[in-house]
């Protein structure tokens, strides 16, 4: 069974252009750039890991079961976080990830050959129905424009997890701003915020439940602040360097109590489960 959504086929390639590769270094989700060594980005995607940890065990989920269970990524990327469910214990034919970026999966193969990785595009995964225990969507709603997209995603992860089985969704905020870029083209906008309650809304139309729903992180303004200094932005304009600042845990500290006020937040985490038993898949 495939899903596809005609004249969604714009929108696919604006991701496509404003994800592309890039010969110069240092410009947006670039793997040669980002990554756990900043601060900020450390903080944030351990936030993240805590919470996908958090959830399987707030649901019953043991050692016992990730010996069989399976999760498939949407959007993965080079592949970073599948290296969670890795470390979980999960088998390592039971871990896949699909990305339309082929430039991102060949890197993820380069760094980790292993890696399940493959150039592949989530309305039309190639599997059967009820295949994954998990399906994980990290920041992948929020850079689709195309809102019917969003639907056209929850209804094929549907159709591959199974029953029991959890969509796990980390994605941005409502209220954090719309991101641009700008080039040859013009303005390229590759980020616009959808909140968790309109994908709650979308899901719940094809029969999935909200089973949880957090706000965690902190706006990158703030997590600059915190991790590199006051006089970061400063620096930045002028031109120099910003040097990696000491005392991490203390940071880290601070930043988990700002990351509590409601304003300051980037991210949510949202867990959908079908409706139905919710021990069906254990």
């Amino acid at each position: 069974m495939t899903t596809s959504l005609p004249g969604a086929e714009p929108d696919i390639e604006r991701l496509k252009y404003a994800y592309r590769d890039r010969r110069a270094g240092g410009g947006f989700w670039d793997f040669r750039t980002w990554g756990l060594l900043d601060a900020g980005v450390q903080f944030n995607e351990g936030q993240f890991r805590d919470m996908v940890v958090s959830t399987l065990r707030e649901n019953g989920r043991d050692q016992k079961w990730i010996e069989s269970a399976s999760v498939i990524e949407v959007g993965c990327g080079w592949g970073r976080n599948l290296y969670i469910f890795h470390e979980l214990g999960f088998s390592h034919g039971q871990i896949d990830g699909i990305d339309l970026m082929e430039h991102f999966v060949a890197h993820g193969r380069e760094i980790c050959p292993s890696l399940n990785i493959n150039v592949g595009n989530g309305l039309s995964i190639n599997k059967p129905e009820k295949s994954y225990d998990i399906v994980l969507f990290h920041t992948v709603f929020s850079s689709l424009l195309d809102t019917r997209l969003h639907g056209g995603l929850l209804s094929e992860a549907l159709r591959v997890l199974k029953p029991g089985g959890l969509i796990l969704i980390y994605d941005i905020v409502e209220g954090y701003r719309t991101s641009l870029l700008e080039d040859e083209r013009g303005k390229i906008e590759y980020i616009r915020p959808v909140g968790q309650d309109t994908l709650s809304a979308c899901a719940e139309r094809i029969d999935l439940k909200p089973v949880k729903s957090v706000v965690l992180g902190l706006t990158p303004r703030i997590r600059t602040l915190v991790f590199n200094g006051v006089t970061s932005p400063i620096r930045r304009r002028l031109g120099f360097a910003n040097r990696p600042r000491k005392s991490f845990l203390t940071r880290r500290a601070i930043a988990s109590v700002l990351s509590l006020i409601p304003g300051l937040r980037s991210h949510f985490f949202l867990v959908l489960a079908p409706e139905g038993p919710a021990d069906a898949g254990l």
